[in-house]
């Protein structure tokens, strides 16, 4: 039996980078897809173009890949907050900007949306756990007490939280 000799053309070079951006781009859209307990390593591994084992390799199992991504999706928001240098405007102002940004990245950015919705589907659990996650909220407003200050208690909802306005 002859075999098949690999053309140059399907001949695919090691670059680990591309191979983790990859894994990482497929996680994050799997995991989106499916949940954390929907999503399987092999899906991950098929969508990313490589083995499990190298899924493995760089991540070490499902939850560390799974918090991987969270942080991945994270630390793309927080980036882009941190260009509209909130604080440096009024807390009013800073107020406003976020609120707008916010909502047009979850208009333009829907698998954030989607995993973000399935990590609070499983209450949130991943958050506390990882230190990351402070430094991310810390990233968008370093001085967003001040805009706290502005606010004034509204009113209180039938759940009871507080409703605040900005006026």
């Amino acid at each position: 039996m002859e075999k098949a000799l690999k053309s140059p053309e399907n001949t695919r070079s090691r670059d680990p980078q591309r191979t983790k951006n990859q894994i990482m781009q497929a996680a994050v859209e799997t995991f989106a897809a499916h949940g954390y307990h929907g999503a399987k390593i092999g899906d991950i591994a098929g969508a990313a173009e490589c083995n499990a084992r190298l899924i493995y390799h760089y991540y070490g199992n499902k939850e560390k890949l799974y918090l991987a991504a969270l942080e991945h999706i994270y630390a793309k928001i927080r980036e882009q907050e941190q260009q509209l240098k909130l604080d440096q405007r009024d807390p009013l102002a800073a107020i406003q900007t976020l609120v707008e940004f916010t909502f047009d990245f979850f208009d333009s950015n829907t698998t954030f949306v989607k995993i973000t919705r399935n990590e609070n589907l499983l209450g949130g659990v991943s958050f506390p756990r990882r230190p990351q996650f402070k430094r991310c909220r810390a990233l968008c407003c370093p001085k967003s007490k001040g805009c706290w200050s502005a606010a004034t208690p509204r009113a209180r909802s039938p759940t009871g939280s507080t409703r605040f306005s900005f006026t």
